[in-house]
């Protein structure tokens, strides 16, 4: 039996109108401020926790802050691949419910191990926007626009994470840590049911397949089949989908040796995110304008292509190996005791 192909969206925008694909981006960077800012803004907490739960170990101290990116680390694992079966929007909504409950778990708990636990869940669940959010501009903007969308995009993690250690200590300092919970489950909360209402599927593959279960519905016809049909069960597609990421994991070793855990006292820890929150502002000024660069010499060669290969992004990282043993050296110098 012949089956009729529904066309694809357009590439350019996946069928969303341009004003709502940056209403949708938008939302999705505000929740991803949300998520970075969660690393950070319990660093200042850190001896009033341990204050609270009669705990003098230096370890658990650094533990229920790293615990958090643990999670960050493990979630996207699973709903990563999970956004590419069932949409992205229902993955949205559902770490949103989870990452408000295990923060008000965070607020209310009553020993350092049920702190650490919730800790780490919220972590899981607050990936979601910060891995998902560059597949949604992917979803929603063509490769000549995103560029400058993910340049903006990555802008609000970057100030969040600078700025989300000094709200930390006032709020700290003025109402207590629990409070810093409380923050972030609040206003997570807000701009989740706000997503809720608001926030449209992105992911062509999963509208399109609604389009032909509509279509097949209220036509009696089962030949309507999205192009991007192929048979495959929604397990196979969740397993290739998480096989990717362990892929790069251990066949670019690289990744995962440079690695590094950093430590500092609690009174100049928070400065630790000024140098980091500069060079990154710096990388996406620079990435800005490089990327807009690469776009317009590809589009004045006489095929008049925009079609750009994803590995011409990574031309800028050319002078990473120069800057990176000289920011190493540097940091081994500043490291000493007398000046550091």
């Amino acid at each position: 039996m012949e089956k009729i192909k529904i066309p694809a969206l357009e590439e350019s925008n996946n069928g969303v109108m341009p004003s709502e694909s940056f209403n949708n981006e938008s939302k999705t960077a505000a929740m991803c401020c949300l998520n970075v800012a969660a690393i950070a803004i319990l660093a200042p907490s850190v001896p009033y926790i341990l204050s609270d739960f009669k705990s003098g170990s230096a370890s658990l101290a650094s533990f229920v802050v790293s615990i958090y990116i643990l999670g960050l680390g493990s979630g996207p694992l699973v709903m990563a691949p999970l956004s590419e079966v069932i949409g992205r929007v229902p993955v949205y909504n559902l770490s949103v419910v989870g990452f408000v409950l295990f923060n008000i778990g965070c607020a209310k708990s009553t020993s350092l191990n049920m702190l650490i636990v919730f800790r780490f869940f919220s972590g899981i669940f607050g990936s979601v926007t910060e891995t998902n959010g560059g597949a949604t501009a992917s979803d929603l903007f063509d490769q000549s626009q995103r560029g400058a969308v993910l340049t903006l995009y990555a802008l609000g993690p970057v100030i969040a994470g600078i700025t989300s250690p000094v709200i930390g200590g006032f709020i700290t300092a003025g109402l207590g840590w629990r409070w810093v919970f409380w923050l972030l489950a609040i206003t997570s909360g807000v701009f989740g049911i706000l997503g809720m209402i608001f926030l449209r599927e992105t992911y062509a593959p999963v509208i399109l397949k609604k389009k032909a279960a509509r279509l097949q519905k209220k036509t009696g016809n089962s030949r309507f089949r999205s192009k991007f049909d192929y048979d495959t069960s929604p397990r196979k597609v969740f397993l290739l989908a998480l096989m990717r990421p362990l892929k790069l994991l251990f066949w670019s070793p690289i990744i995962f040796s440079t690695t590094i855990f950093l430590g500092l006292i609690h009174g100049s820890i928070s400065l630790s995110y000024l140098g980091a929150g500069v060079g990154s502002l710096l990388g996406l000024l620079i990435f800005a304008i490089q990327t807009r660069r690469l776009y317009g010499s590809k589009k004045s060669k006489s095929d008049g292509s925009t079609e750009l290969e994803p590995e011409r992004r990574l031309d800028g990282l050319i002078w990473t190996y120069v800057l990176v043993p000289i920011g190493l050296l540097l940091y081994g110098w500043t490291a000493q005791r007398k000046l550091h």
